[in-house]
This record gives structure tokens, C-alpha cells and sequence, in this order.
């Protein structure tokens, strides 16, 4: 992949709220924040397909280490062609702008789901299960690590048929240095 022009710009939609466009990309509505980046919902302007926008904190783009780690998963994503691991549309790192634009999933975490439904039965964990272990094992093929699998960076596909999906997020690294507290 290459990276995508990134001119910043904003506008008010309707007088109701603002969107942001980023290279390509018109975001508007937010769908998550982690740690280090916010999630929109945006659209790909010349194709008008649908993308999860990971937008990088401006202030964390100054730090060295940070963008690193944003490298390290640009590059683990320009690899990944995995049904159950989102794919990577296209990226943008410069000075002040820096986001991924990820396959968009019309779904839920798996987090939500369990707080919303309680227990789930055996045969949905077992599928569950039997994809994580798909993914994650096609992600240490690569010779890379996930290194956050918790319920809140995975997503179940609920638009057309549930499909399960793995969030990545920047922690990965190489197998190879793979140690206890990297686990």
C-alpha cells in the first residue's frame, strides 16, 4: 500500500456536527478511542466505500517510539490477507496527520456482546475460539504477535452473516522476541 495525501480540512454538516477529512477520507462519526488513536466511521470520497479511521493523537506523533509502533503496524497489515483479521485500505504518517484506514465491520465488540447477552453457548464460543486460534495462528505464521486479545478488540460481524474479526492494534512485534512480559 502507499501512503495517502493528507491535507487536513473540517466542515459543518447541516449545522448538526462537524466532519473531518483526512487525504481521501471524510469522517464524521466517531466509534471508538483507545489509548493512542480515535476510531470514525468515514467514507473512501472517490470510491465511497466505507472504512474504519484510526486517527492518531497529534501530540503522540512527536514521539519517536510512537511512530515506530504505527510503522510496525502498517507494515504487519500490508501482509495480513486473512478473513478473520481486518484488512488495511490505506495509511497516512506525516507530521501532525497520521491514520490507518481499516476494513469497516458492521458489528459489535465481543466485549458489548457478552455484557448485552450474558454467557454465550458452547457451539458460538467454540466458533469463537476456533477463529481467534485461525487468525492468531495465521498472525504468528508472519512471524508477528498480538500482543492486546481482550473481548473489546474483537469484533463480531453482524450486518450479514456473524463472522468473527480480530482488531489489531499496535502491539505487535516479532515472534522471535516473543518474552513473558510481552504475553
Amino acid at each position: 500500500w502507499e501512503p495517502c495525501s493528507s491535507p487536513v480540512t473540517s466542515s459543518e454538516n447541516e449545522g448538526r456536527h462537524s466532519t473531518v477529512k483526512l487525504g481521501p477520507y471524510r469522517a464524521a462519526d466517531s466509534v471508538g478511542e483507545g489509548g493512542m488513536a480515535r476510531v470514525f466511521k468515514a467514507v473512501h470520497e472517490p470510491t465511497g466505500q466505507l472504512v474504519a479511521l484510526k486517527v492518531f493523537d497529534p501530540d503522540d506523533l512527536k514521539d519517536a517510539s510512537f511512530i515506530k509502533r504505527v510503522r510496525r503496524e502498517i507494515e504487519v497489515l500490508e501482509q495480513v490477507d486473512y478473513p478473520h483479521v481486518v484488512k488495511m485500505h490505506g495509511w497516512a504518517l506525516e507530521e501532525g496527520v497520521g491514520y490507518l484506514a481499516l476494513e469497516y465491520i458492521n458489528g459489535r465488540t465481543l466485549e458489548d456482546l457478552s455484557r448485552k447477552q450474558g454467557k454465550f453457548a458452547g457451539p458460538i464460543v467454540m466458533r469463537i475460539a476456533t477463529e481467534m486460534v485461525g487468525a492468531l495462528g495465521y498472525l504468528h505464521g508472519l512471524a508477528f504477535f498480538h500482543r492486546d486479545i481482550k473481548p473489546l478488540n474483537i469484533m463480531i460481524e453482524t450486518a450479514s452473516k456473524p463472522q468473527l474479526l480480530i482488531m489489531l492494534s499496535f502491539f505487535f512485534g516479532a515472534a522471535s522476541g516473543v518474552s513473558p512480559s510481552c504475553t
